[in-house]
């Protein structure tokens, strides 16, 4: 099976630059989904500076760049730790509730504060109860109903027990 290298760009700190090798004839939703784990939700394609649908088949040497819309997303700072909070991301770990720290990459569960090294998804330790608390309250005022929703199902359960 004949193999291509591509670059992927993704425009969003925290998000290395990488190569890959894939298939030949994948196409950039098999790319998104199943090697990324990205929803396809708000995200803008382009190849070699083009824009470019998901069914665009990659080529050998294709520089695929991925930017990310805001509208589905919101951004919280705690301690001086950005938290960026997807509506749907694709990767539920470690639960379907979860922060990205923007900065060291890190995930945090926003059903009880655990810390995962992103990567390994390995236990890293569990933040502060005031500090879970800070970051779902700053949630419930948001703009997306989604999110506000969760977090304050989350709160009350928190606060009563």
């Amino acid at each position: 099976m004949e193999k291509k290298k591509i670059t992927i760009c993704i425009r969003q700190p925290g998000f290395p630059i990488k190569e890959i090798t894939i298939k030949k004839g994948i196409n950039i939703k098999e790319v998104l989904g199943n090697i990324l784990h990205l929803s396809m939700d708000s995200l803008f394609i382009s190849v070699n500076g083009k824009s470019k649908s998901f069914d665009y088949i990659l080529k050998n040497n294709d520089m695929l760049s991925i930017g990310m819309s805001t509208k589905n997303r919101v951004t919280v700072k705690c301690n001086g730790n950005n938290w960026r909070i997807h509506v749907s991301d694709k990767d539920n770990f470690p639960s379907d509730f979860h922060a990205h720290n923007i900065e060291k990459g890190d995930k945090l569960d926003l059903y009880n504060g655990y810390l995962y090294n992103s990567v390994t998804k390995k236990f890293r330790c569990a933040i502060h109860a005031k500090d879970l608390i800070m970051i779902l309250s700053k949630l419930q005022s948001c703009n997306i109903k989604e999110l506000s929703l969760k977090a304050n199902v989350v709160l009350s359960f928190l606060k009563n027990n």
